[in-house]
């Protein structure tokens, strides 16, 4: 059984608690966030620990993964401060907004021997599997272009409902960065073989 630590308890971080549970292969056993009342009520909700602060869940040696759920823009920093913990992570995406972040992130994964996974859902979508399966069966036969064309709309009240979103500073540069990276991600997947 693998126990997990959630930092950032908003919506998202409810859907990794669930998804874990489905697995039976881990639980969470504590979370924290900056927002007490949200942390107070994702934790007496799930019943699990309410950590005053992330170094204190980091220093818990009972959580081998954190599982970062908070505004994209400061995922870089949760990051290197769970590797250097030698915490294995799961991240929303993206796992950072910058290349040079993007860089020292792997250095420091390397460096620590730790595990990152960042979760982009849209991976296990039927159709993205479906057409994965296509062209690794050769039926596409040998692709030399790929494009991605996203019909994804979000209402300005998407973006008002938290202050970080559409944001250069914690979103990284609105819908390609927040909703466009899942299309080219999956695209990706499917080419690559990744």
């Amino acid at each position: 059984m693998i126990n997990c630590g959630i930092i950032g308890t908003g919506s998202i971080a409810n859907w990794h608690v669930l998804a874990i549970r489905e697995t039976g292969l881990g639980k969470v056993i504590g979370a924290c966030s900056k927002s007490k009342p949200s942390l107070i009520s994702f934790c007496e909700k799930y019943m699990i620990t309410a950590y005053e602060s992330y170094d204190d869940m980091l220093a818990d040696e009972n959580i081998q993964v954190i599982i970062i759920c908070t505004p994209s823009g400061l995922h870089y920093d949760h990051i290197l401060k769970a590797a250097k913990a030698r915490k294995h992570i799961v991240v929303e995406k993206p796992m950072a907004i910058s290349s040079k972040q993007w860089d020292e992130i792997i250095f420091i994964l390397k460096k620590y021997q730790v595990t990152l996974a960042i979760a982009y859902q849209s991976r296990f979508n039927k159709s993205f599997i479906k057409v994965k399966k296509a062209i690794d069966e050769g039926i596409l036969g040998n692709i030399m272009f790929a494009d991605v064309y996203m019909k994804f709309y979000r209402t300005s009240d998407y973006y008002q409902q938290s202050s970080w979103k559409g944001t250069w500073k914690l979103d990284g540069g609105g819908a390609l960065m927040n909703q466009g990276s899942h299309g080219v991600v999956s695209s990706l997947n499917n080419y690559h073989k990744l």
